[in-house]
Protein backbone atom coordinates (compact mmCIF):
# COMPACT_ATOMS: atom_id res chain seq x y z
CA UNK A 1 0.00 0.00 0.00
CA UNK A 2 1.31 3.51 -0.79
CA UNK A 3 0.00 6.99 -0.49
CA UNK A 4 -2.02 7.43 -4.28
CA UNK A 5 -3.32 3.60 -2.88
CA UNK A 6 -5.23 5.75 -0.54
CA UNK A 7 -6.58 9.19 -2.01
CA UNK A 8 -6.28 12.05 -4.41
CA UNK A 9 -6.06 15.94 -2.77
CA UNK A 10 -3.54 17.35 -1.01
CA UNK A 11 -5.00 17.05 2.45
CA UNK A 12 -5.92 13.73 1.43
CA UNK A 13 -2.41 12.61 0.73
CA UNK A 14 -1.33 14.35 3.61
CA UNK A 15 -3.51 11.78 5.64
CA UNK A 16 -2.46 8.67 3.76
CA UNK A 17 1.34 9.51 4.13
CA UNK A 18 0.77 10.10 7.63
CA UNK A 19 -1.17 6.79 8.04
CA UNK A 20 1.67 4.94 5.50
CA UNK A 21 4.43 6.23 8.41
CA UNK A 22 1.53 5.30 10.80
CA UNK A 23 1.38 1.78 9.22
CA UNK A 24 5.16 1.05 8.85
CA UNK A 25 6.29 1.68 12.17
CA UNK A 26 3.77 -0.52 13.59
CA UNK A 27 3.85 -3.06 11.44
CA UNK A 28 -0.10 -2.85 10.58
CA UNK A 29 -2.29 -5.06 8.61
CA UNK A 30 -5.48 -3.30 10.22
CA UNK A 31 -6.07 0.15 9.42
CA UNK A 32 -8.54 3.20 9.59
CA UNK A 33 -9.53 6.49 9.28
CA UNK A 34 -12.07 7.65 11.75
CA UNK A 35 -13.71 11.32 12.53
CA UNK A 36 -14.39 13.40 15.20
CA UNK A 37 -17.48 10.88 16.39
CA UNK A 38 -14.72 7.72 16.11
CA UNK A 39 -17.52 6.98 12.88
CA UNK A 40 -15.20 4.91 10.33
CA UNK A 41 -14.25 7.10 7.07
CA UNK A 42 -12.41 3.95 5.32
CA UNK A 43 -10.92 0.84 6.17
CA UNK A 44 -8.00 -1.17 5.40
CA UNK A 45 -8.48 -4.95 6.16
CA UNK A 46 -7.52 -7.67 4.15
CA UNK A 47 -10.04 -9.83 6.06
CA UNK A 48 -12.97 -8.02 6.95
CA UNK A 49 -15.53 -9.12 9.53
CA UNK A 50 -17.86 -7.52 8.67
CA UNK A 51 -17.76 -6.90 5.36
CA UNK A 52 -16.28 -3.08 4.81
CA UNK A 53 -19.57 -2.11 3.50
CA UNK A 54 -20.85 -2.54 7.03
CA UNK A 55 -18.22 -1.11 8.74
CA UNK A 56 -18.63 2.40 7.27
CA UNK A 57 -20.15 5.68 9.10
CA UNK A 58 -20.51 2.86 12.15
CA UNK A 59 -18.13 3.26 15.55
CA UNK A 60 -16.62 -0.32 17.23
CA UNK A 61 -19.16 -0.42 19.74
CA UNK A 62 -22.13 -0.14 17.08
CA UNK A 63 -20.31 -3.08 15.35
CA UNK A 64 -18.27 -5.81 18.04
CA UNK A 65 -19.47 -7.28 21.22
CA UNK A 66 -17.72 -4.99 24.42
CA UNK A 67 -15.27 -7.15 25.56
CA UNK A 68 -13.69 -6.25 21.76
CA UNK A 69 -14.97 -2.60 21.42
CA UNK A 70 -14.18 -1.00 24.85
CA UNK A 71 -10.21 -1.39 24.34
CA UNK A 72 -9.88 0.36 20.93
CA UNK A 73 -12.73 2.98 21.89
CA UNK A 74 -10.49 4.11 24.84
CA UNK A 75 -7.43 4.36 22.68
CA UNK A 76 -9.54 6.33 19.97
CA UNK A 77 -10.58 8.95 22.80
CA UNK A 78 -7.45 9.32 24.24
CA UNK A 79 -6.12 10.45 21.15
CA UNK A 80 -8.43 12.52 20.27
CA UNK A 81 -8.90 14.13 24.25
CA UNK A 82 -5.14 14.05 24.80
CA UNK A 83 -4.13 15.15 21.27
CA UNK A 84 -1.34 12.93 21.05
CA UNK A 85 -0.39 9.18 19.51
CA UNK A 86 -1.07 6.29 21.75
CA UNK A 87 0.23 2.73 21.76
CA UNK A 88 -1.70 -0.22 23.59
CA UNK A 89 -1.34 -3.94 23.54
CA UNK A 90 -4.54 -5.88 23.16
CA UNK A 91 -5.43 -9.22 23.65
CA UNK A 92 -8.85 -10.59 22.84
CA UNK A 93 -10.19 -13.77 24.14
CA UNK A 94 -11.68 -15.57 20.86
CA UNK A 95 -13.74 -18.84 20.56
CA UNK A 96 -10.15 -20.20 19.13
CA UNK A 97 -8.33 -18.92 21.67
CA UNK A 98 -6.34 -14.94 22.29
CA UNK A 99 -5.45 -13.17 19.30
CA UNK A 100 -3.38 -10.32 19.88
CA UNK A 101 -2.67 -6.41 18.86
CA UNK A 102 -0.41 -4.12 19.32
CA UNK A 103 -2.37 -0.55 18.05
CA UNK A 104 -1.89 2.73 17.57
CA UNK A 105 -4.18 5.92 17.27
CA UNK A 106 -3.23 9.46 16.34
CA UNK A 107 -5.67 12.62 15.33
CA UNK A 108 -5.78 14.28 12.49
CA UNK A 109 -6.02 18.07 11.66
CA UNK A 110 -6.75 20.34 9.01
CA UNK A 111 -5.12 22.77 7.08
CA UNK A 112 -6.31 25.69 10.16
CA UNK A 113 -4.93 23.15 12.96
CA UNK A 114 -8.53 21.54 13.91
CA UNK A 115 -9.12 17.82 14.56
CA UNK A 116 -10.49 16.29 12.02
CA UNK A 117 -10.32 12.77 12.99
CA UNK A 118 -8.61 9.76 13.77
CA UNK A 119 -6.02 7.68 12.17
CA UNK A 120 -5.59 3.89 13.40
CA UNK A 121 -3.68 1.03 13.24
CA UNK A 122 -3.34 -2.26 14.73
CA UNK A 123 -0.60 -5.23 14.23
CA UNK A 124 -1.31 -8.81 14.58
CA UNK A 125 0.88 -10.02 17.08
CA UNK A 126 -1.07 -13.62 17.93
CA UNK A 127 2.13 -15.96 16.95
CA UNK A 128 4.29 -13.86 19.33
CA UNK A 129 2.31 -14.45 22.26
CA UNK A 130 1.71 -18.15 21.56
CA UNK A 131 5.40 -18.38 21.62
CA UNK A 132 5.37 -16.39 25.08
CA UNK A 133 2.21 -18.24 25.97
CA UNK A 134 4.46 -21.98 25.72
CA UNK A 135 7.22 -20.57 27.44
CA UNK A 136 8.18 -21.82 30.80
CA UNK A 137 8.58 -18.51 32.27
CA UNK A 138 5.23 -16.78 33.36
CA UNK A 139 4.79 -13.76 31.00
CA UNK A 140 1.73 -10.96 31.10
CA UNK A 141 1.86 -7.68 29.38
CA UNK A 142 -0.15 -4.48 30.68
CA UNK A 143 -1.08 -1.68 28.83
CA UNK A 144 0.25 1.88 29.80
CA UNK A 145 -2.84 2.30 32.41
CA UNK A 146 -1.46 -1.05 33.77
CA UNK A 147 -4.90 -3.00 32.63
CA UNK A 148 -3.40 -6.52 31.94
CA UNK A 149 -3.11 -7.26 28.07
CA UNK A 150 -1.96 -10.71 28.11
CA UNK A 151 -1.50 -13.39 30.58
CA UNK A 152 -0.20 -16.84 29.48
CA UNK A 153 -0.87 -20.64 31.00
CA UNK A 154 1.78 -20.73 33.70
CA UNK A 155 1.26 -17.36 35.27
CA UNK A 156 -2.48 -18.53 35.94
CA UNK A 157 -0.97 -22.20 36.85
CA UNK A 158 0.75 -20.44 39.71
CA UNK A 159 -1.28 -17.47 40.52
CA UNK A 160 -4.70 -19.33 40.36
CA UNK A 161 -6.49 -16.55 38.29
CA UNK A 162 -7.33 -17.51 35.07
CA UNK A 163 -6.62 -15.15 31.72
CA UNK A 164 -10.20 -15.14 31.11
CA UNK A 165 -10.20 -13.68 34.62
CA UNK A 166 -7.35 -10.95 34.96
CA UNK A 167 -7.30 -9.81 31.06
CA UNK A 168 -8.64 -6.28 30.77
CA UNK A 169 -8.68 -5.48 34.59
CA UNK A 170 -6.18 -3.45 36.28
CA UNK A 171 -3.23 -5.15 37.49
CA UNK A 172 -3.32 -2.98 41.42
CA UNK A 173 -6.81 -3.99 41.46
CA UNK A 174 -6.52 -7.91 41.22
CA UNK A 175 -2.95 -8.39 42.98
CA UNK A 176 -2.79 -4.78 45.07
CA UNK A 177 -2.65 -6.62 48.43
CA UNK A 178 -0.52 -9.31 47.27
CA UNK A 179 2.21 -7.33 45.08
CA UNK A 180 5.31 -6.50 47.61
CA UNK A 181 5.93 -2.90 48.14
CA UNK A 182 9.63 -3.31 46.83
CA UNK A 183 8.36 -4.98 43.10
CA UNK A 184 5.56 -2.52 42.51
CA UNK A 185 7.89 0.53 43.65
CA UNK A 186 10.05 -1.19 40.77
CA UNK A 187 7.43 -1.73 38.50
CA UNK A 188 5.99 1.85 38.28
CA UNK A 189 9.79 3.44 38.34
CA UNK A 190 10.00 1.34 34.58
CA UNK A 191 7.13 2.33 33.46
CA UNK A 192 7.74 6.01 34.28
CA UNK A 193 11.54 6.18 33.37
CA UNK A 194 10.99 3.39 30.21
CA UNK A 195 14.14 1.81 31.90
CA UNK A 196 14.01 -2.18 32.15
CA UNK A 197 14.35 -3.34 35.64
CA UNK A 198 15.03 -6.76 36.84
CA UNK A 199 14.91 -8.44 40.74
CA UNK A 200 14.30 -11.19 42.59
CA UNK A 201 11.75 -10.75 45.62
CA UNK A 202 9.76 -12.96 47.77
CA UNK A 203 5.90 -12.76 46.64
CA UNK A 204 4.18 -13.83 49.76
CA UNK A 205 0.71 -15.70 50.99
CA UNK A 206 -1.41 -16.82 48.87
CA UNK A 207 1.22 -16.98 46.68
CA UNK A 208 4.48 -18.14 48.58
CA UNK A 209 6.99 -18.09 46.05
CA UNK A 210 10.30 -16.92 45.23
CA UNK A 211 10.44 -15.17 41.73
CA UNK A 212 13.24 -13.71 39.52
CA UNK A 213 11.35 -10.33 37.76
CA UNK A 214 12.54 -8.85 34.21
CA UNK A 215 10.13 -5.82 33.51
CA UNK A 216 10.47 -4.08 30.04
CA UNK A 217 8.52 -0.85 29.35
CA UNK A 218 7.71 0.20 25.99
CA UNK A 219 5.20 2.58 24.19
CA UNK A 220 2.50 0.04 24.42
CA UNK A 221 2.85 -0.78 28.23
CA UNK A 222 5.35 -3.09 30.28
CA UNK A 223 5.94 -6.90 29.44
CA UNK A 224 6.76 -8.67 32.45
CA UNK A 225 9.26 -12.17 32.59
CA UNK A 226 8.64 -13.89 36.21
CA UNK A 227 10.67 -17.10 36.50
CA UNK A 228 9.72 -19.30 39.79
CA UNK A 229 13.51 -19.65 41.73
CA UNK A 230 11.96 -20.93 44.84
CA UNK A 231 14.11 -24.10 44.79
CA UNK A 232 17.23 -21.94 43.71
CA UNK A 233 16.52 -19.84 46.19
CA UNK A 234 16.16 -22.43 48.68
CA UNK A 235 19.37 -24.51 47.87
CA UNK A 236 21.41 -20.92 47.72
CA UNK A 237 20.35 -20.36 51.55
CA UNK A 238 20.85 -23.57 52.24
CA UNK A 239 24.48 -23.66 51.03
CA UNK A 240 24.78 -20.26 53.02
CA UNK A 241 23.44 -21.81 56.45
CA UNK A 242 25.76 -24.37 55.90
CA UNK A 243 29.06 -22.27 54.83
CA UNK A 244 28.33 -20.39 57.99
CA UNK A 245 28.01 -23.18 60.36
CA UNK A 246 31.44 -24.50 58.82
CA UNK A 247 33.24 -21.17 59.35
CA UNK A 248 31.53 -21.18 62.55
CA UNK A 249 32.70 -24.41 63.45
CA UNK A 250 35.99 -24.27 62.13
CA UNK A 251 37.00 -20.78 63.91
CA UNK A 252 35.63 -22.75 67.28
CA UNK A 253 36.86 -25.51 66.45
CA UNK A 254 40.63 -23.56 65.45
CA UNK A 255 40.22 -25.97 62.62
CA UNK A 256 41.21 -25.05 58.60
CA UNK A 257 40.03 -27.27 55.55
CA UNK A 258 42.54 -27.79 52.81
CA UNK A 259 42.20 -29.58 49.50
CA UNK A 260 44.92 -30.69 46.68
CA UNK A 261 44.07 -31.39 43.22
CA UNK A 262 47.54 -33.43 41.49
CA UNK A 263 45.74 -32.67 38.05
CA UNK A 264 45.72 -28.95 38.01
CA UNK A 265 48.80 -28.57 40.66
CA UNK A 266 46.29 -26.62 42.92
CA UNK A 267 45.93 -26.30 46.36
CA UNK A 268 42.82 -24.70 48.03
CA UNK A 269 42.87 -23.61 51.67
CA UNK A 270 39.69 -22.47 53.87
CA UNK A 271 39.22 -19.55 55.42
CA UNK A 272 40.01 -21.76 58.44
CA UNK A 273 43.22 -22.52 57.48
CA UNK A 274 44.77 -18.81 56.94
CA UNK A 275 43.51 -18.24 60.67
CA UNK A 276 45.42 -21.29 61.97
CA UNK A 277 48.53 -19.96 60.15
CA UNK A 278 48.31 -16.57 60.88
CA UNK A 279 48.13 -15.28 57.52
CA UNK A 280 45.13 -13.20 56.07
CA UNK A 281 42.93 -14.73 53.45
CA UNK A 282 43.74 -12.18 51.00
CA UNK A 283 47.23 -13.04 50.76
CA UNK A 284 48.74 -14.70 47.69
CA UNK A 285 46.77 -17.98 46.91
CA UNK A 286 49.26 -21.00 48.53
CA UNK A 287 51.38 -23.30 46.91
CA UNK A 288 52.24 -26.75 48.18
CA UNK A 289 56.00 -25.68 48.64
CA UNK A 290 54.75 -22.68 50.67
CA UNK A 291 52.66 -24.56 52.71
CA UNK A 292 55.53 -26.85 53.86
CA UNK A 293 57.71 -24.33 55.05
CA UNK A 294 54.88 -23.33 57.27
CA UNK A 295 56.40 -25.67 59.21
CA UNK A 296 59.00 -25.92 62.41
CA UNK A 297 61.99 -26.97 60.28
CA UNK A 298 62.67 -30.02 61.92
CA UNK A 299 58.91 -31.19 61.21
CA UNK A 300 59.07 -30.19 57.27
CA UNK A 301 60.36 -33.81 56.30
CA UNK A 302 57.52 -35.86 58.10
CA UNK A 303 55.20 -33.79 56.50
CA UNK A 304 56.84 -34.26 53.05
CA UNK A 305 57.42 -37.44 53.17
CA UNK A 306 53.42 -38.49 54.48
CA UNK A 307 51.85 -35.81 51.59
CA UNK A 308 53.64 -37.83 48.87
CA UNK A 309 52.88 -41.17 49.60
CA UNK A 310 49.34 -39.84 49.83
CA UNK A 311 49.87 -38.95 46.57
CA UNK A 312 51.72 -41.64 44.98
CA UNK A 313 49.89 -44.43 46.55
CA UNK A 314 46.97 -42.54 48.47
CA UNK A 315 47.95 -43.30 51.89
CA UNK A 316 46.25 -41.09 54.75
CA UNK A 317 48.08 -39.84 57.48
CA UNK A 318 47.92 -37.92 60.67
CA UNK A 319 50.86 -36.01 62.24
CA UNK A 320 50.98 -33.52 65.09
CA UNK A 321 52.92 -31.20 63.49
CA UNK A 322 54.53 -27.42 64.74
CA UNK A 323 53.60 -24.57 62.66
CA UNK A 324 55.84 -21.23 62.71
CA UNK A 325 53.82 -18.29 62.46
CA UNK A 326 54.85 -15.08 60.79
CA UNK A 327 54.81 -13.61 64.20
CA UNK A 328 57.34 -15.73 65.07
CA UNK A 329 55.06 -17.92 67.30
CA UNK A 330 55.19 -21.87 67.40
CA UNK A 331 51.29 -23.34 67.32
CA UNK A 332 50.91 -27.07 68.25
CA UNK A 333 48.85 -28.66 64.88
CA UNK A 334 47.27 -32.23 64.23
CA UNK A 335 47.42 -32.63 60.38
CA UNK A 336 45.10 -35.09 58.81
CA UNK A 337 44.83 -35.74 55.21
CA UNK A 338 42.92 -38.96 52.78
CA UNK A 339 43.02 -39.53 49.20
CA UNK A 340 40.31 -39.76 47.03
CA UNK A 341 41.53 -42.35 44.11
CA UNK A 342 39.21 -43.17 40.95
CA UNK A 343 40.48 -46.03 38.77
CA UNK A 344 43.52 -46.50 40.81
CA UNK A 345 44.74 -43.32 40.82
CA UNK A 346 45.03 -40.32 43.30
CA UNK A 347 42.72 -37.18 41.93
CA UNK A 348 42.51 -35.31 45.06
CA UNK A 349 43.76 -34.97 48.69
CA UNK A 350 42.26 -33.28 51.13
CA UNK A 351 42.39 -33.26 55.02
CA UNK A 352 41.79 -30.78 57.79
CA UNK A 353 44.53 -29.00 60.21
CA UNK A 354 43.92 -28.49 63.77
CA UNK A 355 45.32 -26.11 66.10
CA UNK A 356 45.63 -28.43 69.27
CA UNK A 357 48.45 -25.70 70.78
CA UNK A 358 46.05 -25.51 74.18
CA UNK A 359 45.65 -29.37 74.19
CA UNK A 360 48.96 -29.99 74.15
CA UNK A 361 49.58 -27.52 76.60
CA UNK A 362 47.04 -29.00 78.91
CA UNK A 363 48.98 -32.60 77.96
CA UNK A 364 51.90 -30.78 79.54
CA UNK A 365 50.53 -29.58 82.38
CA UNK A 366 48.80 -32.56 83.24
CA UNK A 367 52.29 -34.66 82.76
CA UNK A 368 54.08 -32.11 85.09
CA UNK A 369 51.29 -32.42 87.91
CA UNK A 370 51.51 -36.48 87.92
CA UNK A 371 55.01 -36.20 87.99
CA UNK A 372 54.65 -33.63 90.81
CA UNK A 373 52.17 -36.07 92.14
CA UNK A 374 54.61 -39.08 92.05
CA UNK A 375 57.40 -36.75 93.80
CA UNK A 376 54.86 -35.99 96.62
CA UNK A 377 53.70 -39.27 97.18
CA UNK A 378 57.72 -40.25 97.41
CA UNK A 379 58.88 -37.06 99.66
CA UNK A 380 55.59 -37.83 101.69
CA UNK A 381 56.09 -41.17 102.24
CA UNK A 382 59.81 -40.64 103.17
CA UNK A 383 60.31 -37.41 105.17
CA UNK A 384 56.49 -37.94 106.95
CA UNK A 385 58.14 -41.68 108.17
CA UNK A 386 61.21 -40.01 110.28
CA UNK A 387 59.34 -37.33 112.59
CA UNK A 388 56.25 -39.99 112.92
CA UNK A 389 59.00 -42.71 113.86
CA UNK A 390 60.58 -40.18 116.17
CA UNK A 391 57.19 -39.36 117.56
CA UNK A 392 56.34 -42.92 117.72
CA UNK A 393 59.88 -43.73 119.66
CA UNK A 394 59.63 -41.18 122.26
CA UNK A 395 56.20 -41.59 122.94
CA UNK A 396 56.71 -44.89 123.95
CA UNK A 397 59.65 -43.69 126.02
CA UNK A 398 57.75 -40.77 127.84
CA UNK A 399 55.29 -43.47 129.09
CA UNK A 400 57.41 -46.23 130.18
CA UNK A 401 59.65 -43.47 132.26
CA UNK A 402 57.20 -40.92 132.38
CA UNK A 403 59.56 -38.35 130.70
CA UNK A 404 59.04 -34.58 129.84
CA UNK A 405 61.62 -34.15 127.94
CA UNK A 406 61.06 -36.77 125.29
CA UNK A 407 57.77 -35.24 124.96
CA UNK A 408 59.05 -32.35 123.87
CA UNK A 409 60.77 -34.13 121.19
CA UNK A 410 57.53 -35.47 120.53
CA UNK A 411 56.38 -32.36 120.03
CA UNK A 412 59.01 -30.98 117.89
CA UNK A 413 58.74 -34.21 115.43
CA UNK A 414 54.80 -33.33 115.01
CA UNK A 415 55.57 -30.02 114.04
CA UNK A 416 58.34 -30.94 111.94
CA UNK A 417 54.99 -33.41 110.45
CA UNK A 418 53.01 -29.90 110.10
CA UNK A 419 55.63 -28.07 108.76
CA UNK A 420 56.33 -30.55 105.82
CA UNK A 421 52.32 -31.20 105.49
CA UNK A 422 51.85 -27.02 104.59
CA UNK A 423 54.78 -27.05 102.55
CA UNK A 424 53.37 -30.43 100.36
CA UNK A 425 49.63 -28.56 100.03
CA UNK A 426 51.30 -24.64 98.75
CA UNK A 427 53.14 -26.58 96.25
CA UNK A 428 50.36 -29.13 95.23
CA UNK A 429 48.63 -25.74 94.25
CA UNK A 430 51.65 -23.54 93.07
CA UNK A 431 51.58 -25.39 89.95
CA UNK A 432 47.43 -25.12 88.96
CA UNK A 433 46.57 -22.94 86.54
CA UNK A 434 45.80 -19.16 87.33
CA UNK A 435 42.38 -18.52 87.86
CA UNK A 436 42.59 -14.09 88.05
CA UNK A 437 45.28 -12.13 87.48
CA UNK A 438 45.20 -8.77 88.61
CA UNK A 439 48.08 -5.84 88.87
CA UNK A 440 50.27 -6.16 91.87
CA UNK A 441 52.57 -3.91 93.50
CA UNK A 442 56.18 -5.70 93.76
CA UNK A 443 57.35 -3.65 96.35
CA UNK A 444 54.05 -3.88 98.92
CA UNK A 445 53.98 -7.61 98.35
CA UNK A 446 57.79 -8.01 99.05
CA UNK A 447 56.66 -6.11 102.47
CA UNK A 448 53.44 -8.18 102.73
CA UNK A 449 55.98 -11.46 102.69
CA UNK A 450 58.65 -10.02 104.87
CA UNK A 451 55.68 -9.95 107.88
CA UNK A 452 54.55 -13.05 107.61
CA UNK A 453 57.85 -14.97 107.64
CA UNK A 454 60.16 -15.23 110.98
CA UNK A 455 63.20 -13.17 109.52
CA UNK A 456 64.15 -13.12 113.43
CA UNK A 457 66.65 -9.71 113.49
CA UNK A 458 67.53 -10.26 109.56
CA UNK A 459 66.51 -6.78 107.56
CA UNK A 460 64.62 -6.40 104.24
CA UNK A 461 65.84 -3.33 101.20
CA UNK A 462 63.42 -2.78 98.79
CA UNK A 463 64.72 -0.41 95.88
CA UNK A 464 62.56 1.90 94.31
CA UNK A 465 61.21 1.49 90.96
CA UNK A 466 60.67 -1.96 90.52
CA UNK A 467 56.93 -1.10 89.72
CA UNK A 468 54.27 -3.66 88.90
CA UNK A 469 53.37 -7.32 87.87
CA UNK A 470 50.26 -8.60 86.25
CA UNK A 471 49.69 -11.80 88.45
CA UNK A 472 47.52 -13.79 91.27
CA UNK A 473 48.32 -12.12 94.12
CA UNK A 474 48.36 -15.12 96.77
CA UNK A 475 50.64 -17.25 94.63
CA UNK A 476 52.96 -14.34 93.85
CA UNK A 477 52.42 -13.96 98.21
CA UNK A 478 53.56 -17.51 98.70
CA UNK A 479 56.38 -17.23 96.15
CA UNK A 480 58.35 -14.41 98.28
CA UNK A 481 57.37 -15.93 101.66
CA UNK A 482 59.65 -18.69 100.22
CA UNK A 483 61.98 -16.75 99.05
CA UNK A 484 62.54 -14.87 101.82
CA UNK A 485 62.75 -17.81 104.10
CA UNK A 486 65.69 -19.31 102.12
CA UNK A 487 67.29 -16.44 102.45
CA UNK A 488 67.02 -15.72 106.45
CA UNK A 489 67.32 -19.71 106.42
CA UNK A 490 70.40 -20.38 104.61
CA UNK A 491 72.07 -17.26 104.22
CA UNK A 492 74.13 -17.03 107.36
CA UNK A 493 76.89 -14.44 107.19
CA UNK A 494 79.48 -16.92 109.02
CA UNK A 495 81.46 -18.80 106.21
CA UNK A 496 81.50 -21.48 108.25
CA UNK A 497 77.99 -22.17 109.02
CA UNK A 498 77.16 -26.07 108.69
CA UNK A 499 74.51 -26.42 105.86
CA UNK A 500 73.75 -28.97 108.74
CA UNK A 501 72.79 -26.51 111.12
CA UNK A 502 69.64 -23.75 111.74
CA UNK A 503 70.53 -20.92 109.79
CA UNK A 504 68.58 -18.27 111.96
CA UNK A 505 70.13 -19.72 115.13
CA UNK A 506 73.98 -19.86 113.37
CA UNK A 507 74.14 -16.23 111.87
CA UNK A 508 70.64 -15.76 110.60
CA UNK A 509 70.93 -12.13 112.28
CA UNK A 510 72.39 -9.54 110.47
CA UNK A 511 71.29 -10.96 107.27
CA UNK A 512 70.01 -8.45 104.60
CA UNK A 513 67.77 -9.18 101.93
CA UNK A 514 67.12 -6.56 99.19
CA UNK A 515 64.24 -6.49 96.28
CA UNK A 516 64.64 -4.71 93.07
CA UNK A 517 64.03 -4.29 89.89
CA UNK A 518 66.45 -6.01 86.63
CA UNK A 519 68.56 -3.61 85.32
CA UNK A 520 68.51 -5.62 81.69
CA UNK A 521 65.35 -7.33 81.75
CA UNK A 522 61.36 -6.73 82.57
CA UNK A 523 61.65 -8.10 85.86
CA UNK A 524 63.19 -7.61 89.70
CA UNK A 525 65.55 -9.75 91.67
CA UNK A 526 65.75 -10.77 95.83
CA UNK A 527 69.13 -11.06 97.04
CA UNK A 528 70.79 -11.69 100.58
CA UNK A 529 74.69 -10.91 101.44
CA UNK A 530 74.91 -14.34 102.90
CA UNK A 531 76.91 -17.24 102.25
CA UNK A 532 75.51 -17.57 98.70
CA UNK A 533 74.72 -20.47 96.23
CA UNK A 534 78.02 -22.86 95.09
CA UNK A 535 77.66 -22.79 90.81
CA UNK A 536 77.45 -26.45 91.01
CA UNK A 537 74.57 -26.44 93.39
CA UNK A 538 72.42 -24.03 91.25
CA UNK A 539 70.84 -26.57 89.03
CA UNK A 540 69.36 -28.16 92.20
CA UNK A 541 67.91 -25.99 94.28
CA UNK A 542 64.65 -25.86 92.35
CA UNK A 543 64.10 -30.06 92.35
CA UNK A 544 61.44 -30.93 95.16
CA UNK A 545 63.02 -32.54 98.04
CA UNK A 546 66.30 -31.06 97.67
CA UNK A 547 67.50 -29.13 101.02
CA UNK A 548 70.82 -28.71 102.44
CA UNK A 549 69.55 -27.89 105.89
CA UNK A 550 68.13 -31.61 107.42
CA UNK A 551 65.62 -29.60 109.28
CA UNK A 552 64.04 -28.27 105.53
CA UNK A 553 61.49 -29.86 104.09
CA UNK A 554 63.11 -29.37 99.99
CA UNK A 555 59.43 -27.73 98.42
CA UNK A 556 60.54 -24.08 99.15
CA UNK A 557 62.49 -23.10 96.08
CA UNK A 558 60.23 -25.50 94.14
CA UNK A 559 57.21 -23.57 95.04
CA UNK A 560 59.11 -20.69 93.85
CA UNK A 561 60.00 -22.46 90.66
CA UNK A 562 55.94 -23.68 89.90
CA UNK A 563 54.94 -19.93 90.50
CA UNK A 564 57.03 -18.32 88.26
CA UNK A 565 56.36 -20.82 85.67
CA UNK A 566 52.49 -21.25 85.94
CA UNK A 567 52.96 -17.42 85.04
CA UNK A 568 54.84 -17.96 82.22
CA UNK A 569 57.71 -16.25 83.59
CA UNK A 570 61.50 -17.66 84.20
CA UNK A 571 63.75 -17.57 87.51
CA UNK A 572 67.42 -17.96 87.52
CA UNK A 573 70.28 -18.21 90.26
CA UNK A 574 72.65 -16.05 90.92
CA UNK A 575 75.59 -14.50 93.05
CA UNK A 576 74.27 -11.58 94.72
CA UNK A 577 76.78 -8.06 94.97
CA UNK A 578 77.58 -8.95 98.19
CA UNK A 579 78.53 -12.80 97.34
CA UNK A 580 75.25 -14.26 98.82
CA UNK A 581 72.24 -15.78 96.96
CA UNK A 582 70.42 -13.63 93.93
CA UNK A 583 66.97 -14.79 92.51
CA UNK A 584 66.13 -13.24 89.62
CA UNK A 585 62.67 -13.52 87.92
CA UNK A 586 62.03 -12.14 84.30
CA UNK A 587 58.48 -11.20 83.55
CA UNK A 588 56.63 -10.92 80.47
CA UNK A 589 53.79 -8.71 81.53
CA UNK A 590 55.90 -5.59 83.79
CA UNK A 591 56.71 -4.43 85.52
CA UNK A 592 54.72 -1.27 84.26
Amino acid sequence: MDAAELGGGRGERDRSERLLDLVLETGAVVAAGLDTDLRHEWVHNPNPDPPEAEILGKRDDELYPPSDADPTMALKRVALEEDRRVDREFVFQKPWGPVAYRAAAEPTHDEAGEQTGVLFAAFDRTEQYQLLDRTTDGVYTVDPDWRVTFWNDTMAERTGVEAETVVGERLWDQFGDTIPATLAEAYRGAMATGEPVELEQYVPEPFDYWVEVRAFPGDGGMTVFSRDVTETVERTRELERREYLFDEMQEIAELGVWEYDPISETLWWSDGMYRVHGLESTDDPPTIEGAIECYHPDDRPRVEAAFERALEDGTGYSLDLRLANPDGGVRDVRNRAEAVTEHGEVVLVRGTIQDITAVKRTERSLRQQNERLDDFVDLVAHDLRNPLSVATAFTDIAIEDDSVDDLDRVQAALGRMEDLLEDVLTAAHAGQSLTETAPIDVAGLARSAWENVDTSDAELHVEEGIGQVQGEYGRLLRLFENLVRNAVEHGATSPDASASRDAVEHGGGGVTVTVGPLADAVGFYVADDGVGIPPSERDRVFERGYSTNREGTGFGLAIVADVVAVHGWTVEVAESADGGARFEITVTNGPS
